[in-house]
C-alpha cells in the first residue's frame, strides 16, 4: 500500500463531485423520543441532537450521506437512516455520491471538515458556496479521487495488526494498539478470536462487539456521558462465518484511573468522588457499564478546574434502559469497580450519599454481590488448575 507522501493528490469542487441538498424542513422540538436519529448543525455526536419516533409515513433521509453545517462546518458521515434538520437555524447540507461508502465517506467527511471549518454564525455558508469548496484528495492515474484507496487505509489495519505495526496499548484477551491513519492517532482494538459456536451466533444471530463497540459510542455521548469517538469497525469472516472484529476509534491521550487509586496507599479521594459522581449520572440516565473497573476511566483536569472530567471506554457489553435502573441492578454493577475494601467501602458510601440511600444497607447489599463474584472467580480458576494437571 502507498503512504500518503507517495499518492498523487489533487483539488476538487466539492459540487463535483457530489450532489448538495437540504433536508425537509422539521425541529427535533416537534418530534417525541424514539431510536430514529435527528442531525442538526454541530460539533459532537456525529451532529446527533437527540433519537426521535418519525411523524406517520416521514420519508427519512438515507444513509451513507456526509453531513454538513454551514453554521461552524461541521462535517460528519451518516451510516444510518436519519432525519435531517431543514429549513432555517440550525440546518445541515446533505452531501451525496455513488463513491459515498464508510471509509471513504469517512476520509472524504475529515478534509470537508478541515476545509468549512472557517465558517461561523456570522458568515454561514450556503448550499452554493458549499458546491464551490475546494478540497484535496488522493487520486487515480486517470486523476480521479482514489475512492479505492481512501477506504484500504482502514481496512489495512488487520494486516497491520498481524506484522505488530503500531504501539502496543494493551496485550490480554483483546488487542489494543494506536496508529496514525489518514495523518490522524487512532486507538484499533481487535477482539479475542471466536470459537465455533460463537462464530454461528455472531454471524446469524447477533451483532458483533466490535459493531456494538461502534454504535454504543453515539448512545453513551446522546446521554451527555463521553467516550472517544467512534470511527470504524470491521469484521472479519473465513468459510462465510465470522471470525474477529476490529474497533477503530480517536486515540486518548489521558491515562486511566486505576494506578491512581488502587495501588495508593494514599488514594486521591477527590478523583474517587468524582467518579462516583459520574457513574451516578451514568445509572440516572440509563447506563449500565458491562465491564464497570477503574480501567475503563480515562481522566484529565485543569488547572482551572475543580472537579475531574472522564471519558468512558469498553464500552461493548453496556445495557441501556430508558430510565434509572432499579436499584439492585445499580448496586450489582457497582460492586464490580474494586476489589480493594478500603477502596470500595469509600466509594459505595458516597454512591449511597449521592443516592440518598441508606449507607449502611447499601454497602451490606453491595459487599454481599462482591463477595459472590470473588467465590465464583475462585471456584473457576480451582477448575482451571484441575484441567491444567
Amino acid at each position: 500500500m502507498r503512504n500518503l507522501d507517495e499518492l498523487r493528490w489533487e483539488q476538487f469542487h466539492i459540487g463535483d463531485i457530489f450532489s448538495v441538498e437540504r433536508p425537509s424542513a422539521r425541529n427535533k422540538d416537534n418530534y417525541e423520543d424514539g431510536d430514529v436519529p435527528f442531525v442538526a448543525s454541530g460539533a459532537i455526536n456525529n451532529g446527533v441532537m437527540k433519537c426521535c419516533k418519525p411523524k406517520d409515513d416521514e420519508k427519512l433521509d438515507k444513509r451513507e450521506c456526509i453531513t454538513v453545517s454551514p453554521v461552524d462546518g461541521s462535517t460528519f458521515y451518516q451510516a444510518y437512516d436519519f432525519l435531517g434538520r431543514g429549513g432555517a437555524g440550525s440546518s445541515v447540507l446533505l452531501l451525496r455520491s455513488a463513491y459515498n461508502e464508510l471509509l471513504s465517506g469517512q476520509f472524504i467527511a475529515r478534509m470537508i471538515s478541515q476545509t468549512c471549518s472557517k465558517y461561523t454564525y456570522g458568515h454561514m455558508g450556503n448550499k452554493e458556496s458549499i458546491k464551490r469548496e475546494i478540497i484535496q484528495l488522493p487520486t487515480t492515474d486517470e486523476y480521479k479521487p482514489d475512492y479505492q484507496y481512501m477506504a484500504k487505509e482502514l481496512f489495512d489495519i488487520p494486516r497491520m495488526f498481524d506484522e505488530e505495526q503500531g504501539e502496543i496499548v494493551y496485550s490480554g484477551r483483546n488487542f489494543v494498539r494506536r496508529f496514525i491513519i489518514q495523518g490522524t492517532p487512532v486507538v484499533a482494538k481487535r477482539f479475542k478470536r471466536v470459537n465455533f459456536f460463537q462464530q454461528i451466533a455472531y454471524t446469524f444471530f447477533r451483532s458483533t462487539k466490535a459493531e456494538r463497540a461502534f454504535r454504543y459510542a453515539g448512545i453513551f455521548r446522546k446521554r451527555g456521558i463521553e467516550t472517544p469517538h467512534e470511527i470504524a469497525f470491521l469484521e472479519t469472516y473465513e468459510h462465510g462465518l465470522f471470525t474477529t472484529g476490529y474497533f477503530i476509534c480517536t486515540a486518548c491521550p489521558d491515562p486511566p484511573a486505576f494506578p491512581f487509586l488502587v495501588p495508593k496507599e494514599d488514594y486521591d479521594k477527590t478523583l474517587a468522588t468524582d467518579l462516583v459522581s459520574l457513574i451516578v449520572s451514568m445509572h440516572q440516565k440509563g447506563i449500565v457499564h458491562g465491564d464497570l473497573n477503574f480501567g475503563n476511566f480515562v481522566f484529565r483536569k485543569s488547572e482551572k478546574e475543580a472537579h475531574y472530567q472522564f471519558q468512558v471506554i469498553d464500552i461493548n457489553r453496556s445495557l441501556f434502559f430508558d430510565t434509572c435502573p432499579p436499584k439492585e441492578v445499580c448496586l450489582k454493577n457497582l460492586s464490580t469497580i474494586t476489589h480493594r475494601r478500603d477502596l470500595f467501602e469509600f466509594m459505595v458510601r458516597e454512591y449511597a450519599r449521592q443516592r440518598e440511600w441508606d449507607e449502611e444497607e447499601t454497602l451490606a447489599h453491595t459487599t454481599g454481590y462482591l463477595q459472590k463474584l470473588e467465590q465464583k472467580h475462585a471456584r473457576k480458576e480451582k477448575i482451571k488448575r484441575l484441567f491444567k494437571r
